[in-house]
């Protein structure tokens, strides 16, 4: 949503169960010259956030509902975000533009509140689960979600290697049955598997 002091405060709700809240500023603002040189312009911008069925709404950032956004002179789109840290629960955050709207063809500062972020937190079981953490800066060519997401993968297990049982990637299916049937433990939980001992596996037949 554009940023313009006369369309006002613009509001949107988080989702349930927000530990950080987070707005991202869009957009390219600049000044140009009488020899049509490029400086630097500065704008503020107002930004605050309240639990919802609170009255009172509470500055966003560092104790202050005004952001100043300052540009050194260059052309190129302004990519900006701030984040909050809140207690859990549901909020909602508002953000206007401070400074009046351009008048001058010579000044130019072209603002949006293009996402807000909520930061929610994992409560989900990851035990005995590899995970992938992709982080990607993004850019005027990348954004919003990553469609695809290829890798080329392999997995270990116990495996006989003619002499000994050695821990090794392996595709072969007679060892990753035995896997299976063993299982995995975590102190008094069973994570997968069967969690069958060694003594009732035929361990020799499968070699």
């Amino acid at each position: 949503a554009a940023l313009t002091a006369a369309a006002g405060w613009i509001q949107r709700t988080s989702s349930p169960n927000a530990t950080a809240l987070a707005i991202e500023v869009t957009g390219q603002q600049y000044l140009i010259g009488t020899s049509g040189e490029i400086g630097g312009l500065t704008r503020t911008i107002e930004a605050e956030y309240r639990l919802v069925g609170d009255a009172a709404w509470l500055p966003f950032a560092g104790g202050a509902s005004a952001i100043d956004i300052s540009t050194n002179g260059r052309r190129t789109p302004l990519r900006l975000l701030y984040k909050l840290a809140v207690a859990e629960g549901q909020y909602e955050v508002r953000v206007r533009r401070a400074s009046a709207d351009e008048t001058s063809d010579r000044q130019v500062s072209e603002l949006a509140w293009s996402q807000m972020r909520t930061y929610q937190p994992d409560t989900a079981d990851y035990a005995g689960r590899k995970r992938v953490g992709l982080k990607i800066k993004a850019s005027g060519q990348i954004n919003g979600t990553l469609e695809q997401f290829s890798a080329a993968v392999s997995a270990r297990c116990l495996a006989w290697n003619g002499a000994a049982w050695v821990t090794a990637e392996t595709s072969n299916p007679a060892w990753w049955a035995l896997d299976v049937a063993r299982g995995k433990r975590q102190g008094d939980r069973r994570v997968w598997g069967g969690l069958i001992p060694d003594a009732r596996i035929d361990l020799e037949n499968i070699k």
